[in-house]
């Protein structure tokens, strides 16, 4: 069911450039000291001078003391205490050329709100797109330039694009916006959204958007639906399923003919509540007549969410990896789903996929099993294959479960993604020990064979921060975004790992 969206444009706003001029800084570690760097809106912030800190070798790794481990930095190694420290576990992978690049969330928005970060996405020329959400419910888009110190002056207002508030009272479902680049450089943003504002109940509400921002951050005037008076298309496409009030878009990618697939969740997340669901758009931004039930399919009870989606042009088909254990549909192009396979691996939680050359589909996520003494969540990746079974030449079976990294007291693992750099593979995620968190990349072969010679048990070390968020391709190497908690505040980091 479609709904009139007249009115839905003059809410999207820019922020930043009404700021009040604001002092803002992002403060970076280099491959010798840390200096603050102004946004492009403002001057340093009077407290963020030089900071010492150790410089990494040409090779990515942290001079040693000759205690076999790098020395802890003097004073915050970040600019922003000590959690951002560059991990004290050899070796330690940094790419001395970008460092550790920390953005306090006042630079997004005027009142040091909490920020959080759904996905990442590069562009063909390195600038860094982030998806996330501010406050309680205001999804925004920011572009960063791509050595990370800087929000993108040509982007937006200030590098931010905001956009509507979602019910405050109900955006606990709300997933934060996800972000895709198309080949053009356009950005499509997928978020929850409430169309008329707070009145979910509307049944001519709309609780999915899609909107397509130009490469500098407009409203795409060639896509979405169109103004009622005008005619003019308003670079939005508000939907519903009909089948619930409370679905939220996780996951976007465009096919070969640039037709834009999506999966979103349909219902409250809450076991047994809900389902995923597939959509497809035509290229300038409308359902799909022509795919599944009027534009969307629903995958069924073994889906309530989805970690990842791509579209084989040669198979015709799409693929979704669900979030609730290593499953995965098929779908023919036209949206019917021709199998559901499972990998059972007890408690499993993906958090990511992607589709290599051959049509191959790796899922990555987390797989908890249960010790003498207590539960251990380790990496696991499955690889299926071109007919959508377990790859036997993957692993075991097709299946890879790691170690724990060898991080002191190190106890559960938490993924945050996958990618491919050639035929390698890079698995993002968190070593969780006690109250602290440090960022690792594992690397693997095409074959699911961990890489010794990347660091023991494949993994190498990045630095210690919060919730690592995305991970993404940049220049051949390995980014990584951060949550970070600052006292009363909080911060994004950036990392890039070298391959």
């Amino acid at each position: 069911m479609h709904c009139s969206f007249r009115h839905f444009v003059p809410w999207l706003v820019f922020s930043i450039g009404a700021c009040g001029g604001a002092e803002r800084a992002i403060v970076s570690v280099d491959a010798g000291t840390a200096t603050a760097h102004s946004t492009p809106d403002g001057a340093p912030d009077g407290g963020g001078g030089p900071v010492d800190a150790t410089a990494p070798d040409g090779d990515g790794s942290v001079p040693s003391d000759g205690s076999g481990s790098p020395p802890l930095n003097d004073g915050e190694a970040a600019g922003v205490g000590s959690d951002a420290e560059i991990a004290t576990e050899v070796p330690n992978r940094l790419d001395p050329s970008f460092g550790v690049v920390t953005i306090p969330t006042n630079t997004f928005s005027d009142a040091r709100p909490p920020l959080w970060i759904q996905s990442m996405a590069v562009k063909s020329d390195g600038r860094i797109v982030l998806g996330g959400r501010i406050e309680s419910s205001k999804p925004i888009v920011a572009q960063l330039l791509a050595s990370g110190r800087g929000l993108d002056p040509t982007f937006g207002t200030g590098g931010v694009v905001q956009f509507p508030d979602v019910d405050h009272l109900m955006s606990w479902w709300k997933e934060k916006p996800v972000v895709a680049i198309q080949a053009d450089g356009k950005v499509l943003v997928g978020y929850g959204c409430e169309y008329p504002l707070y009145r979910v109940n509307n049944p001519d509400s709309a609780d999915m958007c899609i909107t397509r921002l130009d490469a500098n951050g407009a409203l795409d005037s060639t896509f979405g639906q169109a103004d009622g008076d005008s005619g003019a298309r308003t670079g939005t496409i508000p939907m519903t399923s009909g089948w619930s009030d409370r679905n939220a878009i996780e996951t976007l990618a465009v096919d070969g003919a640039g037709q834009i697939v999506f999966s979103g969740t349909n219902g409250p997340k809450w076991p047994n509540a809900s389902e995923a669901l597939v959509g497809r758009l035509t290229p300038d931004g409308a359902l799909d007549p022509r795919f599944a039930d009027g534009g969307f399919v629903k995958l069924g009870s073994s889906f309530s969410a989805a970690a990842g989606i791509a579209f084989s042009s040669t198979l015709h088909r799409i693929i979704v990896a669900s979030a609730d254990g290593f499953t995965i549909a098929r779908l023919w192009g036209d949206g019917p789903i021709e199998n559901v396979v499972t990998v059972p691996l007890g408690f499993g939680e993906p958090a990511g996929m992607l589709l290599e050359p051959d049509d191959s589909v790796v899922v990555a996520g987390t797989s908890t099993s249960i010790t003498d003494t207590h539960l251990e969540t380790t990496l696991a990746v499955v690889k299926f294959g071109p007919d959508g079974h377990p790859d036997p030449r993957f692993g075991h079976d097709g299946v890879m479960i790691s170690r724990l990294p060898q991080v002191p007291g190190a106890r559960e693992m938490r993924a945050a993604g996958i990618v491919s750099i050639g035929e390698a593979l890079y698995v993002g995620g968190l070593a969780m020990h006690g109250e602290k968190a440090t960022q690792v990349v594992m690397k693997m072969s095409a074959t699911g064979i961990p890489d010794t010679s990347y660091g023991p048990d494949g993994f190498a070390y990045l630095l210690e921060s919060g919730e690592m968020s995305a991970i993404a391709v940049q220049d051949g190497k390995i980014l990584t975004c951060a949550e970070q908690t600052l006292g009363q505040g909080s911060a994004i980091v950036l990392a890039r790992a070298l391959p």
